[in-house]
């Protein structure tokens, strides 16, 4: 299958790491996008009107998505769970809200897309990111888990762990090759 005809699917693409949906656009694929309405304008930006909007913590939001990029666009080939919130703040003074917000989007938020969709990033821990990084451990378990379920039927689940990036410079090209590496994910060289 060519990737013109391959529909991937990006959660989370208008924030951090937005240069996934550049690549996979420039690989020829037909590029489906999702974030928070909060962030309409930059995926407006980033993707020239490809809109889809709901919330990966709501597994109806998270179908009602699948189903509209698959009736749109043909189907669904590739899911990669990108959405995630992370708020650097210290050990005590993150909040049980904050906590929990960190879970429900970072944990949930894979969990459901997994489920709905069928990758995902992290295991990095930093300090002031003591939330984020329990909530991204428990995705490279739960990414572990589903490729081996979901692996008997040739959907690969595959996670990715960039870690923090210190100055913009480096973020930047940190950013381009995280998009490379999720390129060769998503092809048949990787399969």
């Amino acid at each position: 299958m060519s990737a013109l005809t391959r529909v991937p699917l990006v959660t989370g693409a208008a924030q951090g790491i937005d240069r996934i949906s550049l690549r996979l656009a420039k690989d020829g694929f037909n590029v489906a996008v999702s974030d928070l309405p909060r962030s309409r304008s930059k995926l407006e930006s980033l993707t020239q009107g490809i809109q889809e909007k709901g919330h990966v913590t709501s597994e109806p939001d998270v179908e009602r998505m699948v189903e509209k990029v698959a009736g749109d666009l043909g189907g669904l080939d590739v899911f990669i769970a990108n959405a995630g919130i992370c708020k650097a703040q210290s050990f005590l003074d993150t909040s049980v809200d904050d906590w929990e917000d960190l879970f429900r989007a970072n944990r949930r938020g894979a969990f459901i897309s997994y489920r709905r969709g069928r990758g995902f990033r992290t295991d990095l821990a930093d300090p002031f990111l003591s939330a984020y990084s329990a909530s991204k451990f428990s995705v490279r378990g739960l990414t572990q888990a589903a490729s081996l379920e979901f692996g008997q039927y040739g959907i690969t689940v595959n996670v990715y762990a960039p870690g923090r990036s210190i100055s913009e410079a480096k973020k930047n090209a940190l950013h381009v090759d995280i998009a490379g590496l999720v390129s060769y994910l998503v092809s048949p060289d990787a399969s």
